[in-house]
């Protein structure tokens, strides 16, 4: 009889056993799940951090990728030991992880040190010590669950598969969810909190018994030591004041104020526009003299696009010098459009049409034609977006422009030297396209350093010699290194820009 009944006992908790399989699986597959989606949604989040000190430009990204695919690596290999050590640990490095995600928004305080070490250097040494440790120690989730979850060899290839489609499930999601959803509608310190959150959760989950007192002092210890931090004041600016600060889809936007005599609109930490406030007037030298430029080749404009709005300087001076023109400006981004209205735009009821859509997707449909097309579009600091910069591309502005019709493309790039290969690029694609053109230098005596160069083209035999006459001592007629032919196929501008952008950073960050 004894015999039977520890034999029923047996059966029953095997069936209990059994039952609670699938909610056991279930559950290892929610953690990887989740603990992915945060390691995606750090990286993304990650350069929104690093972006209003250290810009967004090409190198930045690859710092951040880099760093953060190390920072997993590294972590997969020490989980591994670990796990095999002591598999019962997966709750404290959960806990880890919420910690050091913890002190990532505490550590922002003091990127601006980080821009004394160059855009290269600076930004990788930020990835590293800003988002490597949270990076490490999520990548040891993975091992620890493969080893919890790895209880039957024959099934290892499954158990660990399963693990790892979940956890890049969990990563597509934090993707999408940070890039479409979080990152334009809460600040970044309430995301970094949620992050934090979950993480404290799925340690107190996969822990079971674990008692909540533990993690109550373990966040007590992260806030404490986060407070300290943030005694320490990074701000090096003198007399900036902030009046405005968005993480948009596409861009970290910030309107500051300069001695209340300057505002500035900083896109990715990179001035795009500005204002002066007292006197009343344009700030920058670029959008006067292309400004001009266009008055004296296009006297009466009746119709004008502008690719890249920004503060929207361009528009309102075709505005203010041809009443009657029709101007639509394409500004991918609506909260710049937003900005642009509430602080730079004199009048933000003026006659402005304004296409909330990318400038190439704009040309790819447009079927209207213009008197005047201005691009001054930017991406990743002074970089402008390549496939905005090709022959193609080129084709569609020529296609877009009526008889007579002029094209004005703003760049910032050195005439001569080894910073002049954007220039040289621009030139030679544009020649590709157009019959004329000339170009207008904002330095015209020193050619080597980086500047803003209108270049002005057109499908007409020559353009006015009166009209250029007003303009010669800001003409440019030296002729460079060829530079390479820039195609949908090949693009490179963005990477042909990097030493413009690092030579210009010094100058920039003292604004930011």
């Amino acid at each position: 009889m004894a015999d039977l009944q520890t034999g029923r006992r047996g059966l029953r908790q095997g069936r209990r056993e059994k039952d609670a399989q699938p909610a056991f699986r279930y559950s290892l597959l929610g953690i990887a799940f989740f603990s992915g989606g945060i390691v995606l949604l750090l990286e993304v989040l990650g350069t929104r951090i690093l972006s209003p000190f250290l810009g967004s430009s090409f190198s930045v990204w690859v710092n951040m990728i880099g760093t953060i695919l190390g920072s997993l690596s590294l972590g997969y290999y020490l989980g591994g030991i670990l796990a095999d050590r002591n598999p019962k640990l997966l709750p404290v490095v959960l806990l880890a992880a919420a910690c050091t995600c913890a002190l990532v928004h505490f550590e922002r305080r003091f990127l601006s040190y980080f821009g004394t070490f160059g855009l290269d250097w600076g930004s990788l040494l930020a990835a590293l010590v800003i988002f490597g440790p949270p990076s490490t120690v999520l990548g040891m989730v993975s091992p620890y669950l493969i080893k919890i979850a790895t209880n039957n060899p024959e099934r290892i290839g499954r158990t660990s598969g399963g693990i790892y489609a979940a956890s890049t499930v969990g990563s597509i999601a934090g993707t999408f969810a940070g890039g479409f959803w979080l990152i334009p509608h809460f600040p970044i310190s309430y995301i970094l909190a949620g992050m934090v959150a979950t993480l404290l959760a799925l340690s107190l989950w996969s822990a079971g018994t674990m008692k909540a007192a533990w993690v109550i002092a373990a966040v007590s210890v992260t806030a404490c030591g986060a407070g300290s931090l943030s005694l320490l004041s990074a701000d090096q600016a003198i007399n900036v004041t902030h009046l405005f600060e968005k993480n948009s889809r596409y861009y970290n936007i910030r309107v500051n104020e300069i001695g209340g005599t300057v505002r500035l609109l900083t896109i990715d930490g990179a001035i795009q526009s500005g204002r002066r406030l007292n006197p009343e007037q344009i700030l920058f030298p670029y959008v006067e003299l292309s400004g001009k430029v266009i008055q004296s080749l296009k006297p009466n404009p009746r119709s004008a696009l502008v690719i890249g709005g920004g503060g929207y300087a361009i528009p309102q001076y075709i505005i203010e010098y041809a009443p009657g023109a029709d101007v639509t400006t394409v500004e991918i981004d609506p909260d710049i459009t937003a900005v642009a209205k509430r602080f730079f735009l004199k009048n933000p009821d003026s006659r402005i049409t304004t296409v909330n859509e990318d400038g190439r997707v704009f040309l790819n449909r447009n079927r209207r034609q213009f008197d005047v097309i201005y691009t001054d579009a930017y991406a990743g600091g002074n970089s402008m977006p390549p496939h905005l910069a090709t022959r193609e591309a080129f084709y569609r502005m020529s296609q877009a422009l009526k008889p007579g019709g002029i094209l004005v493309f703003n760049i910032v790039s050195a005439r001569s030297g080894r910073l002049a290969i954007v220039y040289a690029s621009l030139l030679r694609t544009i020649q590709e396209v157009f019959r004329t053109h000339a170009v207008f230098s904002t330095l015209p005596d020193n050619a080597v350093e980086p500047q803003n160069l209108i270049i002005v083209a057109s499908n007409i035999d020559n353009f006015s010699a009166d009209a250029l006459r007003l303009f010669e001592r800001f003409r440019c007629h030296e002729v460079g290194e060829p530079g390479i032919l820039l195609t949908d196929d090949y693009s490179p501008i963005d990477i042909l820009a990097q030493d413009v952008i690092r030579k210009m950073y010094p100058e920039e960050r003292q604004f930011q």
